[in-house]
């Protein structure tokens, strides 16, 4: 089996591929990343898994067909990018997949991936009279791909798929893996389905012997919310190739977040067997996770689209403490110790929910230590200034300036 095809063959081992969509259908959260930034984005995802990157990680390339741009900006990733595998997205068109081969003719690992319509509604807005004939077109590209792309693997998404149709979605499936796709992606593109709706879904499509030896992947929106819950919904009935993006970049709400996935399923907070149900390995070996929040930050500058405070695993939250309660016993008030796991070093930020604890905290690190007195003076300073601002958070300078002395702990 070729370095093409070891996607397939970590998915069918069990093993987790991640499809990374942050400069695709990230694009589409009106964000654009240029080919130097979407190699440094594909080459750190990549870098997560180590010599096993081209097996876990497929990097959403972009879609060729926006134009020239696209196809040259596709180029310098195709010219830099071996760790990861790349694939092109477009339709169900022999001039996309002409494109897509184009541009990624130089990659160590490409792949090309198009969509078919999976509801008779998505396939009357695109044009054709039907889902049947959409599938018909799907196998008539899939074999012109095939003929063309030199041995390349072939991806086919199904855009629209209803969660209250297993079988009919099982059908396209077998169909597809037949007549030679390599991953077959079942896409909630509206965002619709819920948990339990995935779970059910997701159960019976896999049990369908058509479909036994078929790589099954998902692409699931998050418009509800549900995203994150559906992908682990999904691992836990053998789907092993699930889309994400980081930041959850993508169209409308977006996608699970890259970040959140990875850390959800390294085990570090409880056994993929508590996770998903079954004692498996999702990994080649351990994703790096202290590579994920450099990678967030980078995809966050790159696209201007700022890390919230709120944001799980990678927001500007992460390690910080702003209250007394928590010097306690820190463990209480988290899920894992965001040092040990991500590297993300521990911060005080002083508000006006601080404490005497914070702030004798906040000074300690400078080799200060304050008196009573003192400590309830700057109290009740700091408390003063952020309700008269309305603002929360106090430089720390300004804390040492009130003090009279600066941060080195001297005296002015």
């Amino acid at each position: 089996m070729g370095a093409h095809d070891r996607p397939k063959q970590a998915a069918s081992r069990g093993r987790l591929v991640i499809w990374e969509e942050s400069a695709r259908d990230g694009a589409q959260a009106k964000t654009i990343m240029s080919g130097s930034e979407r190699a440094l984005i594909a080459r750190e995802t990549g870098g997560i898994f180590g010599s096993e990157g081209p097996s876990q990680v497929i990097f959403a390339a972009g879609f060729p067909a926006i134009g020239p741009e696209e196809v040259q900006t596709m180029r310098v990733l195709a010219e830099s990018v071996d760790n990861c595998s790349l694939a092109s997205h477009g339709r169900a068109t022999r001039h996309d997949i002409d494109l897509g081969r184009t541009a990624l003719r130089d990659a160590a690992h490409p792949r090309i991936t198009f969509w078919i319509p999976a509801s008779d509604a998505l396939a009357h807005a695109l044009g054709m009279a039907s889902r049947a004939q959409a599938l018909q077109r799907g196998l008539d590209c899939l074999a012109y791909a095939l003929d063309t792309c030199g041995g390349i693997p072939i991806d086919v998404a199904l855009s629209g798929a209803d969660a209250n149709e297993p079988q009919y979605v099982a059908d396209v499936v077998a169909a597809l893996d037949a007549a030679g796709a390599s991953i077959v992606k079942v896409c909630d593109t509206a965002g619709r389905f819920f948990p339990r709706q995935t779970r059910d879904f997701v159960e019976r499509l896999c049990a369908d012997p058509s479909i036994a030896h078929a790589v099954v992947g998902v692409h699931l929106h998050n418009d509800l919310g549900f995203a994150l819950a559906n992908i682990m919904e999904s691992v836990a009935q053998g789907v092993r190739v699930v889309a994400s993006s980081w930041m959850g970049l993508g169209e409308r709400n977006g996608l699970a977040a890259t970040e959140q996935v990875v850390v959800a399923l390294s085990g570090v907070v409880c056994s993929v067997k508590s996770a998903v149900g079954e004692p498996v390995d999702l990994w080649e070996q351990p994703p790096d996770l202290h590579r994920v929040v450099p990678i967030a930050a980078n995809v966050s500058r790159i696209t201007g689209v700022p890390l919230k405070v709120t944001d799980p695993i990678c927001g500007t939250g992460v390690n910080s403490i702003s209250t007394g309660t928590p010097f306690l016993d820190r463990g209480v008030f988290r899920p894992f110790d965001p040092m040990a796991v991500l590297g993300v070093e521990p911060r005080i930020e002083i508000t006006q929910l601080a404490s005497k604890r914070v702030l004798q905290a906040v000074v300690a690190q400078h080799g200060i230590a304050l008196t009573d007195g003192e400590l309830d003076a700057a109290l009740r300073w700091v408390k003063s200034v952020a309700y008269e601002r309305n603002e929360p958070i106090i430089d720390k300078e300004e804390l040492f300036a009130f003090l009279g002395r600066n941060e080195g702990g001297d005296s002015r």
